[in-house]
């Protein structure tokens, strides 16, 4: 006797078959005893599962009857939350005529050479920054309540491209963020000394010598013409 698959077979029934052939009588006498079992317990096994579904079910009913409470405290406590973001998300747009100071500034910048070494010379670059702010009253005649808040900004420079895009949408977004009741103080720290260029010494703006990117000269002078305090 030799053990093959974990069974004991007599040697000379093995003796004539290659390894593969055994293997596949192994499998399908295998196979045949599963069938035989399962064939004989039917019913049993069909019972078992049912059983066994039924109370999971159970389970799952007397789970929710016992925590139903607490989906429904859940729910509006979801519920409330995203009332409070969609108020917190509202925001006061401006009307459609608006006022506002219009600053013009120029930034004088170093040449660089297209190896990014520094050039010989300097370069003007001439902008304009316009804040618009709330008036005492809306389009449809009621009182605003943050009139006289900076509520919207732009910035203006040189010929359209690439860079006057952004700070386009850099300017959308600011303004968004103003008219949503963030504080003005707050957003202008977390964008200065933002370094790109042009950058260098200003000229034009009271108080400002020079920057680090036109975003930090913008929130610069934000900061100094409309914040209170440091």
């Amino acid at each position: 006797m030799v053990q093959v698959l974990g069974e004991f077979v007599d040697a000379s029934t093995i003796s004539n078959r290659s390894a593969e052939e055994h293997v596949l009588a192994y499998l399908v006498q295998r196979r045949e005893v599963a069938r035989k079992y399962y064939d004989s317990h039917r019913e049993e096994i069909a019972v078992y599962i049912e059983t066994h579904l039924e109370q999971r079910r159970e389970a799952v009913r007397r789970y929710r009857d016992n925590h139903r409470e607490e989906y429904r405290a859940r729910d509006r406590a979801r519920w409330q939350r995203r009332q409070e973001l969609r108020r917190a998300n509202m925001r006061e747009e401006l009307p459609s005529e608006r006022s506002g100071p219009t600053q013009r500034f120029t930034i004088v910048a170093r040449n660089f050479n297209t190896d990014g070494s520094l050039g010989e010379g300097v370069q003007e670059f001439k902008g304009y920054i316009t804040a618009n702010v709330y008036p005492a009253l809306r389009d449809d005649g009621t009182s605003c309540p943050l009139a006289g808040q900076l509520g919207e900004v732009f910035v203006k420079m040189g010929k359209p491209g690439s860079k006057e895009a952004l700070l386009d949408q850099f300017a959308i977004s600011f303004s968004r963020e103003l008219q949503r009741g963030t504080d003005l103080k707050r957003l202008c720290r977390k964008h200065r000394r933002t370094q790109f260029e042009p950058s260098g010494a200003v000229l034009g703006i009271k108080g400002i010598t020079k920057c680090t990117s036109i975003i930090d000269l913008l929130c610069h002078y934000l900061e100094l013409r409309f914040s209170d305090g440091d």
